[in-house]
């Protein structure tokens, strides 16, 4: 981690290292949201059985910072994409096309990519699970000390609890 006038900035990459990002924190560039998310599609695209920790940055604090070129796109939906480097096939981040964010696959930031990231710093900290009830595992999302969802806090979502029945 950096900072700049700015802000604080935190770099992350693609495995390979061929595609590499700044997100710049400050108070005005919060993440939107960070949660562990249990949809079938965060699940599959990432090779995961449970859930894939996903940040929501502003997209004005965020910048592709080489590689750029190499980034494919997937839409599974009209209004929903994927971005991922063509070279090593790490997925990068994704949203629905006109959210205000980027949803950054949190494993790609630095801070979180080394061989001991303890302790996680409290900014990359999950604060909840998402879309329990599409998880195969849901008894491993119900076994930490985060919240769960059915499916989405308010206000976009039910802000139901999960439970297991």
């Amino acid at each position: 981690r950096e900072v700049s006038n700015m802000g604080e900035v935190y770099k992350g990459s693609c495995t390979c290292g061929s595609v590499t990002f700044e997100y710049v924190h400050s108070e005005e560039s919060k993440p939107m949201f960070n949660i562990i998310c249990n949809c079938h599609p965060c699940r599959r695209v990432n090779n995961s059985s449970n859930g894939v920790h996903v940040i929501g940055v502003p997209k004005q604090s965020f910048k592709v910072t080489a590689g750029e070129e190499l980034l494919a796109e997937y839409k599974p939906l009209p209004t929903f994409y994927r971005r991922w480097c063509t070279k090593c096939g790490t997925g990068m981040y994704q949203g629905p096309v006109e959210a205000p964010f980027y949803g950054v696959f949190a494993n790609n930031f630095e801070a979180l990519a080394s061989k001991n990231p303890h302790p996680i710093p409290a900014l990359f900290q999950p604060v909840a699970h998402i879309n329990v009830e599409n998880s195969p595992l849901p008894s491993l999302c119900l076994a930490g000390a985060l919240p769960a969802f059915k499916d989405f806090p308010a206000p976009n979502g039910s802000n139901e609890m999960f439970k297991l029945e």
